[in-house]
């Protein structure tokens, strides 16, 4: 048979807190005594001794049992009170006009019944003149309390107060809420002291004057008969250590729109030395009423260790208030109720205005200021975002993004794009409404070049939007090539380490620069920016691709027919393992020029090939119909002898080589155009447009990392 107030047990849920009955208890002890100040000048100040009796239930002292009572000195149970406590949905102490009074739905002590059998009361108030005992005796099978179970008899002034005992721990409550700590070590003085001073530190701080010289007593019996106790008076209180003040938007919950109007919350942070105050963790919470309702530490202390321990020498007590979160929070008051996780949300019943989201965007920054433990850093984060993602400080600037404590250079990468997103989205959508308006228009009219011109501020509004998410994922992308492209000349990269097998370093190169056997007719995602950006846009490109189905136009071939033939007739004779390939990239553009680049292998020495380019020249020259002139030819690898180089000049930087020479047909002298040649090594390619892709990180604000 199960104890209850009628209805009360069904529609409120057990709650998830192991002290809520000891919280249950400490808090109306404090709430009758406001109620006792308001009627009585007496000059008394708070006193509450809160017992716990361990026993064993078994031979073997396997099970253990308890009871707790909690004795005040406060107003005592008179009818009102009585009556508030014998009904569910009470609004008694919601209309007492007595600062500090906890505000409250009267579900609170509905935990009793869920926690243990039987109840008892013995309660001493004054009632006009007289004072009047109360008594509500444990008695076993009792299925509801009504007002008749109590019964009155003549009190004393010196009684005045309430004490409240609870026995009988419910079995499925024991499972469902001490199976995995021992309730020996649960309800320990020590450990409910530690609590009630983390728990009930903004209210007793905050109620200091109206409590008086407060003392709360804590005692624990353990079943051998050891008796423990703790005492927290009001002077072991710590002084607020930082308070602030934050401001968080209202949003309409369909659209996320601003409304213009905003909500208050409170930040309370208690900073205490470790080697004073022996608390079991630090403790960062949403507050409902001057009481921690949601614990949100992991959010800003990621780590068990983190949360557990004392954060260079002190632990800290964060607590947020606000009216939203007095007016959300749930029955058990373990949590909170109707406020989204973020605006707009799909939730049709939902009308709440500011969300999770919007009021950790304001706290998240004042909290990291007062908890971050050494050993992070935030500079770290926004550099490995920027070397990583390609977002950059402006872009956190730009999208109002904060990095906290916790965060990782993915995460603040993905609120970055994520916003850029959204705001690209809405932007685009913006420009739509814009355009179907337009299209609604008269040419004659004055609205006519009014929407013009609308629409083309709010576009260009959103080109900073779309260049900003575009260019940081450019720079990623280019990034990433050169550090392959410095892997794979350095045969590092993990499908270089062959064994025994036939290597593939350069065509590895080759296809970093451009997909082989392809066109740029097949393809257009490719990287021959590595070698310069303008060409990048050339007309067409071809790897080791037939030069004689090139068109020049729609209808007209560049080169003569038997061009492949030349080249196969001119390589026939190499003995390097490309003897039969055409020159490996061959860019061409309709205003006359054509590059050619050549790959050789690492370790294949280059001046044994310094020919190859001229020979590629003047025979694109002579089979181009006289339409390109102008030839860049670019010989790229990793070894050359230096003293077989006559006629070249070496770069002011960098290993390289480069030459300027006429094309001449060999038969006749007839200028054929010329050849522009680079000698280059790989680390050369790399270095080059390293430098250019921190063109771009300089412009998004990256740090360059060179490794």
């Amino acid at each position: 048979m199960t104890l209850d107030i009628r209805g009360s047990l069904k529609n409120t849920k057990l709650s998830s807190n192991r002290y809520v009955v000891v919280e249950e208890l400490i808090s109306n002890s404090i709430d009758a005594f406001l109620i006792r100040r308001s009627i009585d000048s007496t000059d008394v100040s708070l006193g509450i001794t809160l017992s716990v009796n361990l026993f064993a239930t078994d031979l073997l002292k396997q099970e253990i049992d308890l009871s707790i009572s909690c004795i005040d000195n406060g107003c005592g149970m008179g009818d009102e009170q009585t009556n508030a406590f014998l009904t569910k949905d009470t609004s008694y102490k919601d209309d007492l006009a007595i600062v500090g009074i906890g505000k409250c739905k009267g579900s609170g002590r509905i935990q009793f019944f869920h926690h243990f059998a039987s109840v008892g009361i013995k309660s001493t108030y004054r009632e006009g003149e007289r004072m009047l005992q109360r008594t509500l005796l444990p008695t076993d099978g009792r299925k509801k309390l009504e007002l008749d179970n109590f019964a009155i008899t003549d009190g004393i002034t010196s009684d005045i107060g309430t004490t409240i005992t609870l026995s009988a721990l419910r079995a499925s409550t024991r499972e469902r809420i001490y199976a995995i700590d021992k309730i020996t070590s649960t309800f320990s003085a020590a450990n409910i002291r530690r609590h009630i001073l983390m728990a009930f530190l903004q209210r007793l701080v905050s109620l200091k004057a109206e409590l008086g010289d407060f003392e709360m007593v804590f005692k624990t019996t353990y079943p051998d008969g050891v008796e423990e106790t703790e005492i927290l008076r009001a002077r072991d209180l710590p002084p607020v250590s930082n308070e602030r003040a934050v401001e968080v938007e209202e949003c309409d919950p369909r659209t996320g729109q601003a409304l213009g109007r905003s909500q208050s919350f409170q930040l309370s942070h208690y900073k205490l030395d470790a080697a004073q105050y022996d608390l079991p963790r630090n403790a960062i919470s949403l507050c409902a009423k001057s009481s921690p309702a949601k614990d949100i530490t992991y959010r800003y202390l990621r780590t068990k260790t983190e949360q557990n321990r004392a954060v260079n020498g002190f632990h800290h007590i964060v607590l947020i208030e606000g009216a939203l979160l007095d007016k959300r929070v749930n029955e058990q008051r373990d949590d909170f109720e109707g406020i989204p996780e973020a605006l707009p949300t799909e939730d049709m019943f939902t009308n709440e205005t500011v969300s999770y989201a919007a009021l950790y965007e304001q706290i998240d920054p004042i909290i990291d200021e007062f908890v971050t433990p050494t050993g992070w850093s935030r500079d770290g984060v926004i550099a490995d975002a920027a070397e990583k993602f390609g977002v950059s400080p402006p872009m956190l600037t730009d999208t109002d993004t904060r990095v906290v404590y916790g965060d990782t250079a993915k995460s603040v990468a993905e609120r970055v794009l994520k916003k850029y997103q959204d705001r690209i989205i809405a932007d685009t959508a913006e420009i739509f409404d814009l355009k179907e308006e337009i299209t609604r228009t008269e040419p004659h009219s004055a609205d006519f070049r009014q929407k013009i011109n609308e629409l083309s501020w709010r576009y260009t509004s959103s080109l900073k939007t779309i260049d900003m998410a575009n260019l940081s994922q450019l720079v990623v992308r280019r990034a990433a090539i050169v550090e392959i492209l410095s892997l794979a000349c350095g045969k590092k990269l993990d499908v270089q380490a062959v064994n025994g097998e036939k290597r593939m370093d350069e065509r590895i190169i080759h296809s970093i620069f451009f997909p082989m056997r392809k066109d740029s007719s097949e393809v257009s995602d490719h990287d021959i920016w590595l070698l310069s950006e303008e060409y990048q846009y050339y007309d067409y490109i071809a790897s080791d691709k037939p030069l004689s189905k090139i068109k020049w136009s729609d209808d007209e071939i560049l080169f003569e027919g038997d061009i492949d033939e030349e080249f196969k007739r001119v390589l026939r004779g190499r003995a390097d393992a490309n003897g039969s390939l055409r020159p490996d990239i061959a860019v061409f553009n309709k205003e006359g020029s054509a590059i050619i680049v050549e790959f050789k292998a690492p370790g294949v020495s280059m001046d044994e090939h310094i020919g190859d380019l001229s020979e590629y020249a003047h025979l694109l020259a002579a089979k181009s119909k006289g339409r390109l002139k102008k030839f860049y030819g670019y010989l790229i690898g990793d070894t050359v002898n230096r003293l077989r180089m006559p006629g070249y000049t070496r770069f002011p930087m960098g290993k390289g080589y480069f030459r300027t020479t006429s094309l001449s047909d060999p038969e006749n002298g007839r200028n054929l155009g010329e050849l522009y040649e680079e000698v280059l090594f790989f680390e050369d390619v790399v270095d080059r447009a390293r430098k250019r892709v921190s063109v771009y990180k300089d412009r998004l604000n990256i740090e360059v990392t060179k490794r």
